[in-house]
């Protein structure tokens, strides 16, 4: 039993034993250090491309191909939690339907496709040895522990378990987070301004998610449902940036993942600093490939 940046490892390993990956209470007294700021977009895809790239190592010394995909190379995936807020991204994107294409179009490539149990459990494992953690919601998330995706998070982060514990919390916070940020009245101002900006431009919409409904219900055959599509995202990122209300949004968003509670900021501050400290070790690994 150990304390790794305000996270309770309790570890026990055996064939079907779990591993459970708890936060500290909440009356525990110890201060929390403070979180440094979240990673940029750039600086997660190479973490992911990092462990990408050792997965395929481990699965080549099992004897499968695995091959990494370079982040250059893939669709410009992008994840607007709340409301589009970049114009040039919506205009050659819309709401993004051609990069789910693609991205439909690669998963359906030979690539790393392997149904054949023995590619599989190099891959995942057999769940016979697992971490476990429960989630501020109640859900309980589980990670083999002996499998090339452990192998790569254990050589990228320097520790698996510890990785895993705080990682899942800190990623799976949306549900407390969200409701918050939709009921804080600087988010319904902003969202009230952004509305305001796309009626001046002739269109009707009280939220993102209704604009983006009615874009996805455009009749007329795809070629008009597509212009739909790309002139209601770009009037949504456009009014977004006129009226501030992404910039709001990602703030709110920001202030309460590390308000959620005192555990999880534990939490999201040890993620973000392993992450940091694995940056370094990412570009090696990107650059030796």
């Amino acid at each position: 039993m150990r304390y790794l940046g305000g996270v309770l490892l309790v570890i026990a390993l055996g064939v079907g034993t779990a591993v459970a990956v708890n936060a500290m209470a909440a009356g525990d007294p110890q201060p929390s250090p403070a979180i440094g700021p979240a990673l940029s977009r750039d600086e997660e895809r190479l973490l992911n491309y990092a462990e990408d790239i050792l997965v395929g190592r481990c699965m080549s010394e099992h004897g499968f191909r695995y091959t990494a995909r370079d982040p250059a190379t893939l669709p410009d995936e992008r994840d607007f939690r709340y409301v589009i807020d970049d114009p040039a991204w919506a205009r050659l994107h819309g709401y993004g339907s051609d990069i789910q294409d693609s991205l439909d179009a690669l998963a359906r490539e030979p690539g790393n496709r392997d149904d054949s149990p023995a590619f599989q459990t190099a891959l995942i494992g057999t769940q016979q040895e697992v971490l476990s953690v429960t989630l501020p919601t109640g859900q309980t998330l589980t990670a083999d522990t002996r499998s090339c995706i452990a192998t790569a998070r254990g050589r990228l982060y320097g520790d698996h378990p510890t990785w895993f514990g705080v990682s899942a919390i800190a990623t799976n916070l949306s549900p407390l987070v969200i409701p918050r940020v939709l009921a804080d009245p600087a988010y319904q101002a902003a969202q009230t301004a952004w509305s305001t900006c796309l009626r001046e431009r002739g269109i009707t919409a009280a939220t993102p998610d209704e604009l983006r409904v009615a874009a996805g219900a455009a009749t007329g055959g795809p070629a008009e449902a597509r212009r739909v599509e790309l002139a209601d995202a770009t009037a949504a990122a456009d009014c977004a940036v006129a009226s501030g209300f992404g910039r709001v949004a990602r703030e709110l968003d920001e202030k309460y993942t590390l308000e959620v509670g005192r555990d999880n900021r534990d939490a999201v501050r040890h993620h973000r600093s392993m992450q940091r400290a694995a940056l370094p070790r990412a570009r090696e690994i990107t650059a030796a490939r």
